[in-house]
């Protein structure tokens, strides 16, 4: 078994004579702000050059499901690895990229997929790795089980998905009743992979920083203790912003790996993959490979990248009203099938073009509001309120569905504040029925 890591949650296993690539994404991203890094070049060219079999699509979002990268290549013959969805919208969306061979899985079911390798995709279970509870729940993010027929040495892949350390137990229990194994090496999301607190405003970003990563260091003993793994690497969160929100990146929570290095694990071992290098499992030793890959832009290529939504054309601010009222009984009649504790209320500062400035605030004197919505969903003891500032033409897209809410928001397109300063999964949830 050999793993690579290029960036973010792209890897690529060679098992036997299988070659499996798990979300392939490279470059810039449609739905958010976000740039691949270290490598953002040559996507297709790549994966051309390892000409996979299988691929995994873990879930929807845009830097796992690379519409781009995957139209751009001409041999459409791998099997699309993915889970059974209730509503197959990322099924729909594979087979009109022109991907014919899709391999639908059942989730906690062990598929044989060759003579090389057995899969089993773990689904969703909490809506945030925190155990905070929401009424309004997603059947979205995956994680995959890959064991080696020969070997029998198992890899997970735990990408995006919010497990907490119950349900890290799950799968712990899975393999070693139903696969008859253990877990090898895993691969798992350190830091926060979110707009948090990058794209709030009213915080102080370099502490709540610093605290993310504290936070996620203290729990990667935790996390693998529950998966009962002694080896892993780091996956996902790895992304820069690019474009006029490009000052933004001082305040992501990346954690890098030479503090992982830094922790006294003891029984545990990290192994630095992030840039393309390799880790080859043989009988019980570990042989690391240097990376090949070298496909870089410069800094000022960040800076001055256009996001999707971004264009010449004005939107008329009379027709933006009329979405907003259709998206607004839309909002309303969707939430009243919901029993959600809390409530809140809403405002949306809307701008001709959002501007910030070097420490990125909202650059006012040269960020003109045009308009300016407010709503609100019931009132209960847990009230809260947050507000929006996004651009006009960014909100267009959104309430017409042309860019999904949920990565817009999580993507580092909008900027927030709320108060109090306290994580409401139902409240952000929300927002992904206020469209047409």
């Amino acid at each position: 078994m050999e793993i690579t890591h290029l960036c973010n949650s792209f890897l690529y296993l060679r098992i036997g004579k299988t070659k499996l690539v798990c979300d392939p994404w490279v470059g810039s991203t449609f739905d958010n702000s976000w740039v691949s890094t270290p490598i953002n070049l040559n996507g297709v060219k790549i994966m051309e050059e390892i000409n996979p079999n299988y691929i995994y699509i873990s879930h929807l979002h845009c830097d796992h499901f690379d519409i781009k990268l995957l139209k751009g290549l001409k041999n459409k013959n791998s099997v699309i690895i993915i889970k059974k969805f209730k509503i197959p919208i990322l099924k729909n969306r594979i087979l009109k990229l022109g991907f014919r061979n899709i391999l639908e899985i059942d989730p906690w079911k062990i598929k044989k997929i060759n003579e090389d390798i057995s899969v089993s995709i773990v689904p969703q279970s909490s809506n945030n790795n925190e155990s905070i509870d929401g009424a309004i729940n997603y059947d979205l993010d995956t994680s995959i089980i890959i064991k080696s027929n020969k070997s029998k040495k198992i890899f997970y892949n735990n990408v995006d998905n919010p497990m907490n350390n119950n349900d890290l137990k799950k799968v712990r229990t899975f393999i070693k009743k139903k696969m008859k194994s253990k877990i090898n090496i895993c691969s798992l999301n350190v830091g926060a992979a979110s707009e948090y607190p990058q794209c709030f405003l009213n915080i102080d970003r370099k502490k709540e920083k610093d605290r993310i990563v504290n936070i996620s260091l203290q729990n990667i003993k935790k996390r693998l203790d529950a998966l009962g793994a002694k080896f892993f690497f780091t996956s996902g969160g790895a992304y820069k912003i690019g474009g006029k929100y490009y000052n933004l990146n001082k305040y992501i929570s990346f954690v890098h790996f030479k503090k992982i290095k830094n922790l006294a694990l003891k029984k545990h071992h990290a192994f630095d993959l992030f840039g393309g290098k390799t880790v080859i499992l043989k009988k019980n030793k570990f042989i690391l490979k240097k990376s090949i890959f070298k496909n870089y832009i410069s800094k000022s290529t960040f800076r001055n990248l256009k996001y999707s939504y971004e264009s010449k054309n004005n939107i008329n601010l009379k027709k933006l009203d009329t979405l907003f009222k259709k998206s607004l009984l839309n909002y309303n009649k969707t939430l009243s099938k919901f029993n959600i504790p809390s409530s809140w209320n809403i405002k949306l500062y809307i701008y001709e073009n959002l501007k910030l400035n070097n420490v990125g605030r909202i650059n006012m004197s040269n960020s003109k509001i045009v308009r300016l919505y407010k709503f609100n969903y019931q009132k209960k003891k847990r009230h809260c309120s947050m507000i929006l500032h996004l651009d006009c033409n960014l909100l267009f897209n959104l309430l017409t569905k042309k860019i999904p809410w949920n990565p817009a928001i999580s993507g580092s397109f909008i900027m927030f504040e709320r108060r109090p300063n306290l994580f409401y999964p139902d409240l952000t949830a929300s927002l992904n029925f206020l469209t047409i």
